[in-house]
């Protein structure tokens, strides 16, 4: 039973509050109701789901340059405190799993899903920029020998020739949330963890020169049969490999499909959605009961068709179905057109289907459907350009094609949702050594503004307005003015435009200063 110096919870509103106070506080309430909810199992003490829900709180209400744990413990006001030990080793050394978080999240998230139909999970991994310098392999004071790798920096300036930069490579993945009301989806992490480089990836510094007594090693050549006698050894007796990211998806897929069954949703279908680099024999091959799998993939991708059918069911493999881009010009292949949600508003794309093929490669006996999106015109009469085309590969035969489209196009959700985490939410930025901490800390920030965005749904809405967030900057509410009047003069409605992560964590600092630092509104139990 909880204490009075460990914050009991006490029902209602706290007495003395304005009601300005209340309508500003109320999201930093629902999401502490919500994180006292769903993360109470997750640790061993309640004075441990207390500290956690402080430190991500004032993560999330710091307003310094970097969100770290020292900037947390400013933003409450606690600088003063004779050790600052226990927030930090809530991470390094307390009992708990990001998974359990993220569960959390997703059972706080079941009551956003849409009462019927399928259930959209978007996988994607994107890059963490570490400061500092790069730490040796054998050091372990300064962090995990593994977790730091050279990363693709897609914010690098053009003339920018190797547009690379150090830090981690985390996989991602969100579940989709169509908001129709603003003509957007929104996407709610349930899975962010580091990938391992493996042990063979090397990296400056890191490098070792091999001596042999038999002189220098061979460069080119097949090798002799004592040199892969020697390697088959070597790898016999090596530690088993990190995970790969296409291996930890696959993961997390399972992990989802036994949480949608074990609240009930067994009977809902969840489809997947990926890049290209998700579309392969590892993430299709391994899918479980009542999921399938939607991915884009290169128009150049060896596919064939069926070809003779065999006595236990399979075909053989027909002739090279060829390069997409000369299906999509085809005008013999038959297409239609369907109003789909992009950007914020129904657009008619053209697509073409066809089907079944194999992928000799990869998914082999696999059957897959080729969805065609074909390049469409956009903009202004006088400076039109043409979209790019987009090939999919799918392998239900069964949902009908505009919901299958509709989760790809969903899947931009999670392209936002690493913008917000990075630019505003502060993922990354923390400082700390242990690789427990390393691995626990990127993961808990990410957790803690997933349950953010669900407490906002839940109290704001889906829209935005003034009355709630505030009025927007001059030239921001001048160019939504004039917008609105475009569509309007176009016959189209006005259009509805969603909170932004600076607005929602706006909203939540506010609630923060009146509710948080004076200890006025407590726990629901």
């Amino acid at each position: 039973m909880l204490s009075k110096q460990n914050i009991a919870p006490k029902k209602g509103q706290a007495q003395g509050l304005s009601l300005e106070d209340q309508v500003t506080s109320s999201l930093a309430v629902v999401w502490r109701e919500l994180a006292w909810k769903h993360w109470r199992e997750v640790f061993s003490q309640a004075r441990t789901t207390v500290r956690a829900i402080d430190v991500l709180g004032g993560m999330m209400f710091a307003v310094s340059t970097q969100k770290t744990v020292t900037a947390s413990i400013r933003a409450r006001g606690q600088e003063q405190r004779a050790t600052w030990d226990p927030d930090y080793s809530l991470f390094s050394k307390a009992v708990w799993t990001s998974e359990d978080l993220f569960h959390g999240v997703f059972k706080a998230a079941l009551d956003l899903l849409p009462p019927e139909g399928p259930i959209v999970l978007a996988v994607d991994d994107t890059h963490v920029p570490k400061s500092g310098g790069k730490p040796k392999q054998s050091s372990t004071r300064h962090g995990a020998p593994g977790l730091w790798r050279w990363v693709h920096n897609p914010l690098a300036p053009p003339w920018e020739t190797h547009a690379m930069q150090w830090g981690y490579l985390m996989h991602h993945a969100v579940l989709v949330i169509p908001t129709r009301s603003n003509g957007r989806s929104t996407g709610i992490t349930v899975a962010f963890e580091p990938v391992v480089r493996p042990p063979d990836e090397k990296v400056d510094g890191e490098a070792q020169t091999e001596t042999s007594a038999e002189g220098p090693k061979r460069k080119k050549g097949r090798p002799t049969k004592a040199e892969a006698a020697a390697k088959a050894a070597a790898k016999a007796n090596t530690p088993e490999s990190p995970l790969k990211s296409t291996e930890i998806a696959a993961r997390t897929v399972r992990r989802v499909r036994s949480w949608l069954d074990e609240a009930g949703l067994a009977h809902r279908l969840l489809i997947v959605v990926g890049d290209n680099s998700f579309t392969n024999q590892t993430i299709i091959c391994d899918l479980p009961d009542r999921t399938s799998y939607v991915g884009r993939t290169r128009p150049d991708n060896s596919l064939q068709f069926p070809g003779k059918l065999r006595r236990d069911g399979s075909y053989t493999y027909g002739e090279e179905v060829g390069n997409l881009r000369n299906i999509a010009r085809n005008p013999d292949v038959s297409s239609s057109i369907d109003d789909f949600w992009v950007g914020g508003d129904l657009h008619p794309l053209k697509t073409k289907v066809f089907g079944q093929v194999y992928r000799k490669s990869s998914t082999r006996k696999i059957p897959l459907m080729v969805i065609i999106l074909v390049p469409r015109k956009y903009g202004d009469a006088e400076d039109r350009n043409t979209s790019h085309a987009a090939f999919l590969l799918t392998t239900d035969f069964t949902t009908p094609r505009e919901v299958l489209i509709q989760a790809y196009l969903d899947r931009w959700s999670i392209e936002i949702c690493h913008r917000d985490m990075k630019s505003h939410v502060g993922v990354g930025q923390a400082q700390v050594s242990s690789e427990k901490s390393i691995r626990r800390l990127h993961a808990a920030v990410a957790a803690s503004w997933a349950l953010l965005q669900v407490a906002a749904l839940k109290t704001c809405g889906e829209a935005r307005t003034d009355e709630i967030f505030g009025k927007l900057p001059r030239w921001q509410a001048q160019y939504r003015a004039w917008w609105t009047r475009k569509r309007l003069a176009e016959g189209k409605s006005a259009p509805v435009f969603r909170p932004t992560a600076p607005d929602v964590l706006g909203l939540f600092r506010k609630g923060f200063g009146v509710d948080w630092t004076n200890r006025q509104v407590r726990f629901r139990l």
